[in-house]
């Protein structure tokens, strides 16, 4: 009697310890795609922001177009030199926008990666401990 007794709290006891792994998975799940989530947003907003930049740097190069062509109208060699410093510029304005999302998703990735990597090493653990159980179990049987 009392034998079974405490093999029926042992079962019991694996029961609940078993719900508490299941529970963690699932919160470590809902972190991880509340994390995605935050980072997808991110990127969106990050991107939206890198459009809106490069739809006024390109409305504020027409701007300087039109009243420099304006004034240097007649002048072919001023002609040319406006031209190629709006060429120059707008190659270093696109070298730093490129700069700008490299580094982002550099930061993106890195962050993923801490991320992925923490939650492989907590499931590994929950893993450890789920064997852990279940050996001790084995073993009390």
């Amino acid at each position: 009697m009392e034998v079974k007794h405490q093999s029926g709290r042992d079962v019991n006891d694996l029961a609940a310890e078993l719900r508490l792994v299941k529970d963690r998975i699932g919160i470590q799940e809902e972190q991880k795609t509340r994390f995605f989530r935050e980072v997808t947003q991110q990127v969106e907003n990050l991107s939206a922001v890198v459009l809106k930049a490069e739809n006024d740097l390109y409305n504020k190069l027409r701007e300087q177009k039109k009243s420099l062509l304006e004034e240097a109208f007649n002048n072919k060699d001023q002609w040319r030199k406006i031209e190629e410093m709006r060429m120059e510029k707008i190659l270093g304005d696109n070298e730093y926008l490129k700069s700008l999302m490299d580094s982002l998703e550099r930061k993106v990735k890195s962050e993923m990666q801490k991320r992925l990597s923490a939650d492989f090493d907590s499931k590994n653990w929950l893993e450890m401990q789920f064997h852990g159980f279940k050996d001790e179990i084995v073993r009390t049987v």
